[in-house]
Parts: structure tokens; sequence; C-alpha cells
């Protein structure tokens, strides 16, 4: 994690997926949505512009079932080519940007 760079960038599903985690596990949400405030974080999406690509990826993997959250992050992997996703979430694994392309994954040691 020390290699990451901020900004990084995410969409506001993730964000609220990740609070409710945090919260359940007895964190403090508020720390992550700090980090948003403080541009260490930047929403690279939105989702008024995307939803029909979103709604194509969520329809696409129906059987997953594909969250709002992971459409939306394969969304932003199709809008910033030379990215890599940091997830604990195997599906992505399953995932193609742009149809059949893999995700570059980056998994935490």
């Amino acid at each position: 994690m020390a290699a990451l760079n901020p900004p990084l960038v995410t969409c506001e599903p993730v964000l609220t997926e990740a609070c409710c985690l945090i919260q359940r596990a007895s964190g403090r949400p508020v720390d992550l949505v700090r980090k948003v405030a403080q541009r260490n974080l930047e929403i690279g999406l939105d989702l008024v512009d995307d939803a029909s690509a979103i709604e194509s990826l969520m329809q696409r993997y129906a059987d997953t079932p594909m969250s709002l959250a992971d459409a939306c992050l394969v969304r932003l992997t199709e809008r910033l080519p030379d990215c890599r996703l940091f997830t604990l979430d195997a599906d992505f694994e399953h995932y193609r940007r742009n149809g059949r392309h893999l995700i570059p994954l980056l998994h935490p040691a």
C-alpha cells in the first residue's frame, strides 16, 4: 500500500460499501470520507454520464450478480486504461473490461 500515490480514483458506490463495512467492523467511516476531503481519494465517475455502460455491465454479469459498485469500478478501468484495480473481491478476476480484456489487478500481500 505504501507504493500507492494519491489521489486514488474511486466512485460513490464503492465509498458507500466501504463505509458500511468499516461501520460493521466498529471502525470510523468518517476517516474514509476525510480522505476524499483531503483529496487522497478522487471521484472518477459520474453515474449519470456512465449509466448506460454500467447497466450493460450489470446485465452482462447478472449471473454473478454484479453490484453497482463492481460495475462502476469496471467502468472506471475502461475509462482509465493505464490503471490497476485494488480489490479484495475475487469476482474481478472474472470480469472483463471493454468486453474481453483482463482488468489489471493489484492484490494486497
